[in-house]
């Protein structure tokens, strides 16, 4: 009977061992159970149970969660309009300069801001201004591709950014196209200091540059003299 018993123990241990046990993806840590976040990629294609069909999130690409054993919703937001809103998940931990380090709002959580390069609570700084005839930029040379932005100062001149891309014209051909309402001009750049001016096209608007100053009063009139 002692034998049996011993026998029976042994074939239950020896096939214990041999079950397979649950184990998360090699890239997720173990203290991470959460995965439904933009930054998270897997492959469903690769699912043991087959293509989009999961037991937990992590079998899942980026937002997409598991329900009833299928991979549901979309995995992560076309264009950096979409993220910076209450569902918009992303793991800062994750973030490849380190933990809450970050490039953009869409590299930190939910509606947390990136400010000074790490992910904060509190509200952004006031955007700069920068669409304006004289403000210079080379837009080939943005992080999201040429020509891609997020705000208006990745885009040369008075282009502004729109749905992820610059647009508009930078300014106008000729002088003859300045001291118009739609005309913007930062007339605190000015070389000579803020507000002087050496004619109208380097004043903001309908501004006119009398006497070296841009001034809201209408120019002078112009007096012609015939021969």
């Amino acid at each position: 009977m002692k034998n049996l018993v011993f026998t029976v123990i042994s074939v239950v241990t020896v096939f214990s061992a041999c079950v397979p046990r649950s184990v998360p993806p090699p890239h997720i840590s173990p203290g991470q159970p959460q995965c439904n976040f933009v930054n998270f990629h897997h492959d469903e294609a690769t699912n043991v149970e087959g293509p989009g069909r999961c037991t937990t999130d992590c079998e899942c690409d980026g937002m997409r969660t598991c329900i009833e054993g299928i991979c549901t919703g979309v995995a992560r937001p076309i264009g950096m309009q979409q993220c910076h809103k209450p569902d918009y998940r992303w793991n800062e931990d994750w973030n490849g300069g380190g933990s809450g380090v970050c490039a953009n709002n869409c590299q930190c959580d939910g509606t947390r801001n990136c400010v000074n390069g790490h992910c904060q609570d509190g509200p952004p700084p006031k955007q700069p201004q920068c669409n304006f005839v004289n403000f210079h930029h080379d837009e080939t040379t943005n992080v999201a591709g040429p020509s891609r932005c997020a705000t208006d100062c990745e885009c040369d001149g008075m282009r502004t950014c729109m749905e992820g891309a610059c647009t508009g014209v930078a300014r106008p051909a000729d002088e003859r196209q300045c001291h118009q309402p739609d005309y913007r001009w930062n007339e605190d750049w000015n070389g000579g200091g803020s507000g002087l001016c050496a004619n109208d096209c380097q004043c903001d608007g309908t501004r006119s540059c009398i006497n070296g100053h841009c001034q809201d009063e209408p120019a002078p009139k112009r007096v012609w003299h015939g021969h």
